[in-house]
């Protein structure tokens, strides 16, 4: 139905809202986010396997017992707490199995002056 409002250009548009649905008690909720601001600050991107490049620096941060084969041949397996001392000049490219912890430590890399730093988006081939 929402798809149909915006490809017939009825009013009032679905862009910009969200909508819930409770089926247990069958009602209806949701929330307008059309006028809020973007974030300041650059976003970290998430990125799919196929992006990847030679000059890339790949961070496995998934255990051998979580991933016994690391995301790359070339990965450095690092453990989010042992990211200090990474070289720079590269693209640093986090990868773990749901992406929570790549972006927790990609975050903290760019606060330490780290700003071309990515999350492997596993899920995105």
């Amino acid at each position: 139905h929402m798809a149909l409002q915006i490809l017939l250009g009825l009013e009032p548009s679905p862009l910009g809202r969200l909508v819930s649905v409770d089926l247990r008690t069958l009602s209806f909720g949701g929330f307008v986010f059309h006028d809020a601001v973007e974030p300041e600050g650059t976003a970290i991107p998430f990125v799919a396997r196929g992006s990847l490049g030679p000059e890339d620096l790949v961070v496995e941060l998934r255990g051998v017992d979580e991933a016994p084969e690391p995301v790359t041949a070339d990965a450095l397996r690092l453990g989010p707490d042992e990211l200090d001392g990474l070289p720079s000049g590269r693209r640093v490219v986090l990868c773990c199995a749901s992406g929570v912890r790549a972006h927790r430590a990609a975050r903290r890399l760019a606060q330490r002056g780290i700003r071309d730093v990515a999350v492997l988006a596993l899920s995105l081939g």
